[in-house]
């Protein structure tokens, strides 16, 4: 059993989804039990209520999201569903550097009834590539991510927060380990 002390320093451990050329099916696992996961802590719910307020701010416009490094697409499919059960206008894509992570998204989507796109892209790069099977140019109002900072090291983290910041219209809220981007040009909360 580790010490308390070695609390004291981040240890990053590779994770089987991270590993290249992963078995398709090995990686559809990793997802089911990330999903298990999202269900579990009702991470979507607590996302909801803050995205839920701009939306109705905005009544009449819908709300672009962006959901980097989506994995399976849980989060950005349990949005879009929350939204269209609340009468909410919400646009939902998201994105992974993994396209079998983006066609098992797509899949799920489909499955599950839900109106979001995905798309393959790497979070941190900038600009992210645009087209009709990639991000929107228009930009976002909100971006979020969930589950994936703790697979970058400190720099890239606080690149990726950055990057965040400057790809949406909304400040920086920190959730636990989802951070989302939710108002102009800000900084971390809390």
């Amino acid at each position: 059993m580790p010490s308390l002390k070695s609390l004291t320093r981040r240890e990053r451990v590779a994770e089987v989804m991270d590993q290249p050329g992963i078995d398709p099916g090995e990686h559809a696992l990793a997802l089911a039990g990330l999903r298990r996961i999202n269900a579990l802590s009702r991470c979507s719910a607590s996302l909801f209520a803050p995205i839920r307020e701009l939306a109705q701010a905005r009544s009449s416009t819908p709300l672009r999201v962006l959901d980097l490094a989506c994995g399976g697409g849980d989060t950005a499919i349990d949005l879009a569903l929350l939204a269209r059960r609340s009468g909410i206008l919400l646009i939902l894509e998201g994105s992974d550097i993994s396209p079998s992570s983006v066609t098992i998204a797509r899949a799920n989507a489909e499955r599950r009834g839900a109106d979001a796109r995905f798309c393959r892209a790497d979070a941190l790069a900038d600009p992210l590539p645009s087209g009709p099977d990639a991000a929107c140019p228009d930009g976002y109002d909100v971006v979020l991510t969930s589950l994936f900072l703790h697979h970058l090291d400190d720099h890239d983290a606080e690149m990726l927060l950055g990057l965040m910041a400057r790809r949406a219209r909304q400040p920086l809220l920190d959730h636990a380990h989802r951070w989302t981007a939710l108002g102009a040009g800000g900084l971390p909360a809390g």
